[in-house]
């Protein structure tokens, strides 16, 4: 419900409509916006002067010169509110109600206690004018049929029927129980979420007490040994070996953003580059999923030296995001990665070869090395890793550009910091 001064509408007439594009409000809390078709706004017969369940306008609210009030109070779908909401960066007491629903009942009984309390208070006085625009549906109970076997087929366990009754009477449900045993179970007006029999479940239970129910097993459910699969034992063995070169386990987010590639300089046609674009990202940091792990090792490498962290060593094993097409028609293809990074005056491209070579000495393989071309690698220090003659990854070390990117640390003796890293395992 929303308090107008009478004299500052414009008309003396509500009209609740669409925003114009590009119209404009000032709210209560003074803030502007400029709105669209997909705001819901309450207009007088010139202007916005509320945006609907969230606040009001400036140019119609109470002041000292208040002398008439006008009292508008209706529902509004929670989706339009919350949408209006987050688009505008406007939230309030009013649009958090109005987010998780306002029954129909309530309008009417919210403007009968408000002109009681004018008349209680003796504050004002009250005219006979009173608008109802609702849609002319009767404000009717829902009506659920069930049964008490099929209530107490939900919560596993048996309550007596006259215990049940009890419960629902006190929550204001009233019941009548039919000739061939089932119950009529009409709902409070303003209990919108109720709609069928589990809903009357979950009333019963919370008063009859959780405590009563045991614990039993589905009928689906099947007794397992529970314990590792071979992915995950392979997985785990991988970074037991990594721990013991010292490597600590870095953990990243799924999402980056395309500054990342700009940040490696790759190519507009890069594979990388064709990258799962989020449709409601938090940010624009984090607006695509991810195609390459190293974007991710190198700020969390960068981070650390800003931190004061002069040297470590560094993995992460997590999926990447592969596409066939974009847009997507079909869910992507997760491939798990391993990352390495190493960072520091005693680290080089070697240090990450040597890894490598522990972890195929530990799992019986065998890589070959490829020179590489890669324009934003170190021109020399990078190699393509070869297995039973298909590309599985690469060694590298950072160019000068990612090397300027960790903000031209200095290492203990005054040498510059080095960056070496493998992808795509």
């Amino acid at each position: 419900m929303h308090a107008f001064d009478l004299n500052k509408v414009a008309g003396r007439t509500i009209d609740v409509r669409r925003a114009h594009d590009g119209e404009k409000i000032v709210t209560l809390d003074e803030k502007e916006f400029t709105l669209n078709p997909n705001n819901l706004v309450i207009c007088d017969a010139e202007k916005p002067v509320a945006l609907a369940g969230i606040m009001g306008g400036a140019n119609s609210g109470m002041d000292e010169n208040t002398t008439s009030l006008l009292f508008e109070c209706a529902t509004f779908a929670r989706d339009c509110v919350r949408k209006t909401s987050r688009a505008l960066g406007q939230n309030s007491d009013s649009s958090a109600r109005y987010e998780k629903g306002v029954d129909r009942h309530s309008p009417e009984l919210g403007l009968a206690r408000a002109l009681h309390l004018i008349q209680e208070l003796d504050c004002g006085d009250i005219t006979t004018l009173e608008y109802d625009l609702t849609d002319g549906r009767p404000l009717e109970r829902k009506h659920i049929v069930t049964t008490p076997a099929k209530i107490c087929g939900v919560l596993g366990i048996t309550v007596p029927d006259q215990t049940m009754i009890d419960i629902l009477q006190r929550l204001e449900f009233t019941v009548d129980v039919q000739a061939n045993g089932s119950w009529d179970v009409s709902a409070p007006l303003y209990r919108e979420d109720v709609e069928s029999f589990p809903d009357l479940a979950e009333e019963v239970i919370r008063e009859y007490g959780y405590d009563h129910i045991v614990p039993t097993f589905l009928n689906t459910a099947a007794v397992t040994n529970g314990g590792l699969n071979y992915d995950q034992k392979q997985q785990l063995k991988a970074k037991r070996l990594l721990a013991a070169q010292g490597f600590y386990e870095a953990s990243t987010l799924a999402f980056y953003s395309t500054a990342e590639f700009d940040m490696l300089h790759l190519p507009a046609e890069d594979e990388a580059r064709k990258a799962i674009r989020i449709m409601n990202p938090i940010s624009e940091n984090l607006s695509i999923m991810r195609t390459t792990l190293a974007p991710s090792m190198l700020n969390v490498i960068v981070d650390n030296l800003k931190k004061g962290n002069a040297e470590g060593r560094l993995f992460e094993m997590a999926p990447v995001y592969l596409a066939k097409e974009l847009p997507i028609n079909e869910h992507p293809h997760e491939r798990q990665t391993l990352c390495l990074g190493a960072f520091g005056p005693e680290e080089d491209f070697f240090t990450v070869k040597g890894a490598l070579e522990a972890l195929a000495d530990c799992f019986g393989l065998h890589f070959d090395y490829k020179r590489e071309t890669t324009p934003w690698l170190h021109p020399r220090h990078q190699r393509r890793c070869v297995l039973q003659r298909q590309a599985s990854g690469r060694v590298w070390q950072a160019g000068q550009r990612d090397q300027r990117r960790a903000g031209d640390r200095k290492g203990p003796e005054g040498q510059p910091e080095h960056l070496s890293g493998r992808a795509g395992l």
